[in-house]
């Protein structure tokens, strides 16, 4: 999950990762079934669980303090279709990878990846410490990989077909329609965005060793940089 911001002049991006095994309180949300789940503290990636996309981008309004004017979701299958939309991307890696459990396999080094195996590396976990922080990391490295081949794309014909692969590949709020979609891509690749991945403040949850909790006061405070409050 990531809290992702574009400056006015699309110049800068901010993306803070948000672990997925955060513990939050989860505010009041409807369940795909109709049902109201009442407010309560868990992992922040259960909010999705609970409640989809709507639940989600609830839960990290309210979790962070920021107002969140898009929100996005993105489907393994989704992925694979945008990286091979771009042509591939490229991803590094300290040592060589076969790893049976997510199906990738690649050398020590720079790699030129499909949607397939771009796909087996953002679900790589079982190397290194095998941590969520390492593969927030590496999706992290992923996440710019794609956006640095979205600004050398070069004409607005080209533009276009990705942004409409997009559009049949990722889940969204009502306002990001294609057109809105279409606008901010020419924004990213006019501007040539660069992106500050961040992961916010942690700590382990005291109640449970296996869980994490944000940090304070310096998870409020990136925030609130965020939203331009913090000076």
């Amino acid at each position: 999950m990531v809290l992702l911001r574009l400056s006015a002049d699309r110049k800068q991006a901010t993306a803070v990762s948000l672990p997925r095994d955060s513990m939050v309180r989860i505010p009041q949300c409807r369940s795909a079934d109709g049902r109201t789940i009442a407010a309560h503290e868990d992992m922040i990636n259960q909010a999705y669980a609970i409640g989809g996309l709507t639940c989600a981008w609830k839960t990290v309004e309210t979790a962070t303090g920021v107002r969140v004017d898009h929100a996005v979701a993105v489907r393994y299958d989704g992925l694979a279709k945008l990286v091979d939309a771009l042509g591939g991307v490229e991803v590094t890696l300290p040592r060589a990878v076969d790893d049976p459990r997510s199906k990738l396999r690649l050398p020590a080094g720079r790699s030129v990846v499909d949607g397939e195996t771009a796909v087996a590396y953002a679900r790589l976990r079982y190397v290194g410490d095998g941590s969520d922080i390492a593969r927030i990391k590496r999706n992290m490295a992923l996440m710019q990989a794609m956006l640095k081949k979205v600004s050398r794309i070069d004409t607005p014909a080209a533009l276009s077909a990705l942004v409409r692969v997009a559009a049949t590949s990722v889940t969204t709020d009502a306002g990001l329609d294609l057109d809105t979609m279409l606008a901010l891509a020419e924004d990213v690749r006019r501007a040539g965005t660069r992106v500050t991945a961040l992961t916010v403040p942690w700590r382990p949850y005291e109640k449970d060793p296996n869980r994490i909790e944000w940090k304070q006061p310096d998870a409020a405070r990136l925030f609130a940089r965020l939203t331009g409050d913090g000076g």
